[in-house]
């Protein structure tokens, strides 16, 4: 609710209160984190100086311990409340690309230097996602969807309802139902890498299906 009054800022900055906020104080800005006196404090927290690793990258082998200890951990799902509300807060919002933050990223991360474009991805097959899909994709794969239902990965955590529909031998122009089945979106970007593995994986599964 926006203030009336001529007051001023509940947390120092001296501005005009704009906005009354839930927790009673009145600010200059709509969150309390974006008054510049907050901003001020945080910058010249002796907490920040004492600290070792202060404005420090993480080396490569922090990073792979890290990447390490998270491995076999799983999170637990977002409930659809919580993705209708992450939905809600993108949603109008564009996200322009920032060459100061890409060049110190390339500068602190090896990996950002890298080109994972194109030809240069390990997963290219020479531009074969360009290829066109057959006539009456649409319709068919929409009563693939609800002939399964659910992931036919039996190695999914089922965290993600989203299905699609997954060619087995990867070629677009191929849809005979043989070749098609259901997987989320996660086991469906999995899909993507060591290809030859799992051409064979959903095709065992295809065969048992029937």
């Amino acid at each position: 609710m926006v203030v009336v009054e001529t007051i001023l800022c509940d947390y120092g900055c001296e501005k005009q209160a704009n906005y009354q906020l839930k927790n009673g104080k009145s600010c200059c800005e709509n969150t309390w984190h974006k008054c510049s006196k907050i901003r001020q404090r945080w910058s010249d927290s002796k907490k920040a100086e004492k600290n070792p690793n202060y404005n420090k990258s993480p080396s490569i082998e922090t990073l792979k311990k890290l990447s390490d200890s998270r491995k076999g951990k799983k999170r637990s799902p977002f409930s659809k409340t919580h993705k209708m509300n992450m939905s809600l807060a993108r949603k109008g919002k564009k996200f322009t690309k920032r060459p100061e933050h890409s060049e110190f990223m390339k500068e602190h991360n090896p990996m950002f230097s890298i080109d994972f474009s194109g030809e240069h991805n390990p997963n290219w097959r020479g531009g074969i996602s360009n290829n066109d899909y057959c006539s009456g994709w649409n319709t068919l794969s929409a009563e693939i969807r609800d002939y399964y239902k659910i992931c036919q990965n039996p190695n999914c955590n089922k965290n993600e309802s989203i299905l699609t529909t997954h060619h087995i031998d990867y070629d677009k122009r191929n849809c005979h139902p043989n070749n098609l089945i259901a997987l989320c979106n996660v086991c469906n970007g999995k899909a993507n890498g060591k290809r030859e593995y799992h051409k064979k994986f959903y095709k065992e599964i295809k065969e048992n299906d029937y």
